[in-house]
Protein backbone atom coordinates (compact mmCIF):
# COMPACT_ATOMS: atom_id res chain seq x y z
CA UNK A 1 0.00 0.00 0.00
CA UNK A 2 1.65 3.15 -0.85
CA UNK A 3 2.31 5.80 1.47
CA UNK A 4 -0.44 8.45 1.44
CA UNK A 5 1.37 11.70 3.34
CA UNK A 6 -1.08 14.49 4.54
CA UNK A 7 -1.85 17.17 2.83
CA UNK A 8 -0.67 20.61 3.98
CA UNK A 9 -3.43 23.49 4.18
CA UNK A 10 -1.76 25.43 1.40
CA UNK A 11 -1.14 22.74 -1.01
CA UNK A 12 -5.33 22.23 0.24
CA UNK A 13 -5.72 26.16 -0.49
CA UNK A 14 -4.10 26.31 -3.66
CA UNK A 15 -6.57 22.53 -5.13
CA UNK A 16 -9.75 24.21 -3.91
CA UNK A 17 -9.14 27.32 -5.13
CA UNK A 18 -10.55 29.10 -8.35
CA UNK A 19 -8.79 31.75 -9.88
CA UNK A 20 -11.21 34.13 -12.29
CA UNK A 21 -9.85 37.83 -13.40
CA UNK A 22 -7.59 38.06 -10.17
CA UNK A 23 -10.56 37.37 -7.98
CA UNK A 24 -9.76 34.55 -5.95
CA UNK A 25 -12.39 32.30 -4.30
CA UNK A 26 -11.11 29.54 -1.60
CA UNK A 27 -13.34 26.35 -0.95
CA UNK A 28 -13.86 25.54 2.47
CA UNK A 29 -12.75 22.06 3.15
CA UNK A 30 -16.26 19.81 3.78
CA UNK A 31 -15.38 19.74 7.56
CA UNK A 32 -18.59 21.60 8.89
CA UNK A 33 -20.42 19.42 6.27
CA UNK A 34 -18.57 16.37 8.01
CA UNK A 35 -19.18 17.34 11.38
CA UNK A 36 -22.72 18.30 10.64
CA UNK A 37 -23.60 14.81 9.49
CA UNK A 38 -22.00 13.05 12.79
CA UNK A 39 -23.83 15.24 14.97
CA UNK A 40 -27.12 14.78 13.27
CA UNK A 41 -25.82 10.95 13.17
CA UNK A 42 -24.98 11.40 16.83
CA UNK A 43 -28.41 12.32 17.69
CA UNK A 44 -30.11 9.92 15.77
CA UNK A 45 -28.76 7.56 17.57
CA UNK A 46 -29.10 8.93 21.05
CA UNK A 47 -33.28 9.72 19.85
CA UNK A 48 -33.17 5.73 19.15
CA UNK A 49 -31.64 5.01 22.44
CA UNK A 50 -34.41 7.07 24.10
CA UNK A 51 -36.69 4.89 21.94
CA UNK A 52 -35.58 2.04 23.10
CA UNK A 53 -35.25 2.96 26.97
CA UNK A 54 -38.65 4.14 26.50
CA UNK A 55 -40.31 0.44 25.16
CA UNK A 56 -38.46 -1.07 27.66
CA UNK A 57 -39.70 1.34 30.81
CA UNK A 58 -43.42 0.33 28.96
CA UNK A 59 -43.17 -3.18 28.50
CA UNK A 60 -41.56 -3.41 31.94
CA UNK A 61 -44.52 -1.33 33.36
CA UNK A 62 -47.13 -2.98 31.86
CA UNK A 63 -45.27 -6.31 33.35
CA UNK A 64 -45.73 -4.92 36.79
CA UNK A 65 -49.01 -3.75 36.16
CA UNK A 66 -50.33 -7.08 34.72
CA UNK A 67 -48.67 -8.98 38.40
CA UNK A 68 -49.96 -5.89 40.63
CA UNK A 69 -53.69 -6.88 39.12
CA UNK A 70 -52.62 -11.28 39.72
CA UNK A 71 -51.87 -9.91 43.42
CA UNK A 72 -55.22 -8.33 44.14
CA UNK A 73 -56.88 -10.77 42.52
CA UNK A 74 -55.54 -13.53 44.77
CA UNK A 75 -55.66 -11.51 47.73
CA UNK A 76 -59.38 -10.71 46.79
CA UNK A 77 -59.77 -14.71 46.49
CA UNK A 78 -58.25 -15.34 49.91
CA UNK A 79 -60.38 -12.90 51.42
CA UNK A 80 -63.34 -14.26 50.25
CA UNK A 81 -62.19 -17.81 51.24
CA UNK A 82 -61.80 -16.52 54.65
CA UNK A 83 -65.15 -14.77 55.17
CA UNK A 84 -66.71 -17.92 53.57
CA UNK A 85 -64.80 -20.08 56.36
CA UNK A 86 -65.70 -17.46 59.20
CA UNK A 87 -69.87 -17.99 57.55
CA UNK A 88 -69.66 -21.45 57.69
CA UNK A 89 -67.94 -21.55 61.39
CA UNK A 90 -70.57 -19.37 62.69
CA UNK A 91 -73.32 -20.80 61.44
CA UNK A 92 -71.97 -24.46 62.52
CA UNK A 93 -71.70 -22.81 66.21
CA UNK A 94 -75.71 -21.90 65.95
CA UNK A 95 -76.64 -25.25 64.39
CA UNK A 96 -74.97 -26.57 68.07
CA UNK A 97 -76.11 -24.28 69.91
CA UNK A 98 -79.81 -24.96 68.93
Amino acid sequence: MPYLRKQTFLEYYYSNTTHDKSITIFQLPPLQDERQRRHEEKLAKEAAVEERKKALMAQKQARMQDIMERRRAKDAQVEQQRADRETERLEALRAKEK
